[in-house]
């Protein structure tokens, strides 16, 4: 995720942005088991990410994660802190609301945190997999902002993590 954060800033200029949520990058694919898109708001870009990854329990899992990032200054603004309660939201993937358990991960030298959210139940699991596995594209509503996130090349990525750990 910094690395995904730290090209953000790189990609997105200085220049005053309009009011409303403004589509700046996305990725045309899946690389490196991940996709991308970046919307800016004023001086803030919110970054949007899908990753396959492994969870606690060590199942292969597809994780949703937002930062909100000042590229100006270079930072990543705190968007929760580890001691919150809160740990499960629900989010809108492709018009059907999903339930997502969520997770604080703070970054290094308190550089700022962003939020991990992946699907908590299987029929959960099953119908965002099959949204990336099946359409060219997921949207996901993040503060009911859609943020669109390319599933072209996601199979491999997915088929190619490695699975459940032992």
């Amino acid at each position: 995720m910094k690395k995904l954060i730290l090209s953000a800033m790189l990609l997105v200029s200085t220049a005053a942005f309009a009011s409303d949520w403004e589509y700046v990058f996305g990725s045309d694919q899946w690389e490196d088991n991940s996709a991308s898109a970046g919307l800016a708001k004023g001086d803030e870009l919110l970054v949007v990410s899908a990753n396959v990854g492994s969870g606690k329990d060590g199942k292969q899992r597809l994780y949703i994660e937002q930062a909100l990032v000042k590229p100006e200054e270079k930072v990543v603004k705190f968007l929760c802190e580890k001691s919150e309660d809160d740990d499960r939201t629900v989010l809108n993937i492709n018009g059907t609301n999903v339930q997502f358990s969520k997770d604080c991960i703070e970054l290094p030298n308190g550089e700022g945190s962003y939020i991990s959210l992946t699907p908590i139940s299987d029929a959960g699991v099953e119908f965002v997999l099959k949204q990336f596995r099946q359409r060219n594209s997921v949207t996901i509503n993040i503060w009911s902002v859609p943020v669109s996130i390319t599933a072209k090349g996601f199979n491999d990525s997915w088929n190619n993590f490695g699975g459940d750990a032992l």
